[in-house]
């Protein structure tokens, strides 16, 4: 079965987390998540499973220049979706990911799992 629900973050706070997502080396300090910060909405689903969806900051690791151009959002925010069951028990994870927006789908046993994440 299919169980799909959306979910509505704000302009602002879409522009904070793609700013966090996509935060590259030479950028405001204040526009990085650090390892402290988390942003999570959670949706609940009709069968009792629910879903979180996060952003998740790291800690600040500096690079040489030359690493910088391999690897320019290590320093970057990271998101994900980790569905529930009705108990409580972790379920299923998605990949990490560099995007919060947009649509993010799970699948435990036979049912599938979505969520779109719209800005109002």
């Amino acid at each position: 079965m299919k169980y799909a629900e959306k979910l509505k973050i704000s302009k602002a706070e879409a522009g904070r987390l793609n700013k966090a997502l996509n935060w590259k080396k030479g950028w405001p300090e204040s526009e990085r998540f650090g390892a402290d910060d988390i942003f999570a909405r959670t949706v609940r689903f009709k069968n009792g499973f629910q879903a979180d969806l996060k952003v998740v900051g790291t800690d600040y690791e500096d690079w040489e220049e030359e690493d910088e151009e391999l690897l320019p959002y290590h320093n970057a925010a990271w998101s994900e979706m980790v569905l529930f069951t009705p108990q409580g028990s972790e379920a299923a994870v998605s990949e990490v990911c560099d995007n919060y927006v947009g649509k993010w789908i799970l699948r435990k046993g036979r049912d599938t799992y979505e969520v779109t994440i719209e800005v109002e």
